[in-house]
C-alpha cells in the first residue's frame, strides 16, 4: 500500500481525522488510476502483437480520470461521510500533470475498469477491516528516507560492519 498517493492518502486522512487539507487551492490536475488497471495495461502489453507495442510509449490510463486535486478530495468525501475538506489557497508544490492516454485507447482499445470512487471505497474497507495500516513502510518517500537514514547511522555505529 502506498499512502503518498493523493486518493490513497486523502481516503486515510478522512477515514482517520474526518479531515482533508487540499493544497494550492485544489486547481491542480491529476491522473488517477488503479493498480488493477496497471497490471491489466502491462498484460496487455505483452499479449499484443510486436509490431503494436515494439519500441512504443504508452500513457496509461483514461482520459476522463484526469482530475483536479478538489474534485477527487469531493469524491473522498462523498465515500467518508462527516469529512470536512479544508483548501489552502497557496503551496510551493505548484505541480500538476492533465495526461492524454488516447494513444492506448486507440492503438490498444485499452479501458480502465476501476473507477476512482471504487478505489476510495477499497481502501476505506480495507482500513476498516484491519486490512491495511498506516506505517512508515506504506508511505513510500518517508519509507526510503528512514532506510537512509538508518543504513547512515548503522555506519556510525558499526565497527567493520557490525554492531555487536
Amino acid at each position: 500500500m502506498r499512502f503518498d498517493l493523493v486518493i490513497n492518502l486523502m481516503t486515510l486522512t478522512a477515514y482517520k481525522n474526518r479531515r482533508i487539507h487540499v493544497m494550492g487551492g485544489g486547481k491542480q490536475w491529476r491522473p488517477v488510476l488503479h493498480v488493477g488497471d496497471v497490471a491489466r495495461a502491462f498484460l496487455l502489453m505483452m499479449d499484443s502483437p510486436a509490431e503494436k507495442v515494439a519500441g512504443q510509449i504508452f500513457n496509461v490510463g483514461s482520459n476522463d480520470q484526469n482530475y483536479q486535486i478538489y474534485q477527487i478530495a469531493q469524491m473522498v468525501r462523498d465515500v467518508v461521510p462527516h469529512t470536512d475538506v479544508d483548501v489552502v489557497p497557496d503551496d510551493p508544490d505548484k505541480r500538476t500533470y492533465r495526461v492524454d492516454f488516447s494513444k492506448i485507447a486507440r492503438r490498444l482499445d485499452f479501458k480502465v475498469a476501476t473507477t476512482p470512487y471504487e478505489g476510495i471505497v477499497e481502501v476505506k474497507q480495507a482500513l476498516e477491516r484491519g486490512k491495511i495500516e498506516d506505517t512508515v513502510s506504506t508511505r513510500t518517500v518517508h519509507y526510503y528516507r528512514y532506510l537512509l537514514e538508518a543504513e547512515q547511522l548503522f555506519r556510525e555505529v558499526s565497527y567493520n560492519g557490525r554492531i555487536f
